[in-house]
């Protein structure tokens, strides 16, 4: 009778996780993410974004906007550079992460996008093959995730999406640098995948939008436990 508790016991919490880890780590489009979908490097102006992003979770500075939006299974950050020139856009980075951190062994999963104007004297260095112009993209894309980040260091959410992504974006470079014959499924769907030492299975794909423009997606998915989570 015991055992037919435990097992009964055993298959309603793969139900609950299934069910939750379903909700978390795939579960649709999330509402900042919908908002980013709208703000295009290069086109968008300040008027628009802040008319776009919601005003009570948003912190300016003179070029940035950065939002945070957290609950119980999701968080959501998104940050907006724009271009002092124009007032238009130049870069977006937005980070999400979805997990159900308490029900036990549930999947946690980390989604990165990062929408850039590239400099043109950084497209038309004399690179020696095209994994080499892939990675200096890859590195301006990190440093430009370490730059958007600095005015807003003093808001933890911020420091702690921010720092997920540029961790597991450094960890795929590494892997890159040392499979280079494998850097040409960067710009296909699924991408150049890797394992990280904490995230787990990460895929990563770059891809030119416009002669100037790329997008970068990176994503992270585990099994985790609620001791030992990201």
């Amino acid at each position: 009778m015991k055992r037919r508790v435990r097992l009964a016991a055993t298959a309603a919490l793969a139900v609950v996780v299934a069910a939750l880890g379903g909700c978390g780590s795939s579960g649709g489009v999330l509402p900042l993410e919908r908002q980013f979908v709208e703000i295009r490097p290069g086109e968008t102006d300040v008027a628009t974004v802040l008319n776009i992003l919601p005003e009570a979770d948003t912190l300016h500075t003179s070029d940035k906007a950065a939002v945070y939006r957290g609950e119980r299974w999701r968080q959501e950050l998104g940050i907006v550079s724009f271009d002092s020139q124009s007032s238009l856009v130049k870069r977006t980075d937005y980070v999400a992460r979805r997990s159900s951190q308490w029900v036990p062994l549930a999947k946690e999963k980390l989604s990165v996008v990062v929408q850039t104007v590239v400099p043109q004297s950084l497209i038309e260095q004399p690179y020696e093959n095209a994994m080499r112009k892939q990675v200096a993209i890859l590195e301006f894309c990190h440093e430009a995730l370490v730059a958007d980040a600095e005015p807003f260091e003093e808001d933890q959410a911020t420091v702690r999406m921010m720092g997920l992504a540029r961790w597991a974006l450094r960890e795929g470079m590494v892997y890159l640098k040392a499979r280079p014959r494998e850097a040409c499924v960067l710009g296909e769907a699924d991408g150049f995948s890797y394992e990280h030492s904490v995230l787990g299975t990460c895929r990563m794909s770059l891809r030119q939008e416009q002669e100037n423009q790329y997008t970068l997606e990176l994503t992270a998915a585990d099994w985790v436990d609620v001791v030992d989570t990201w």
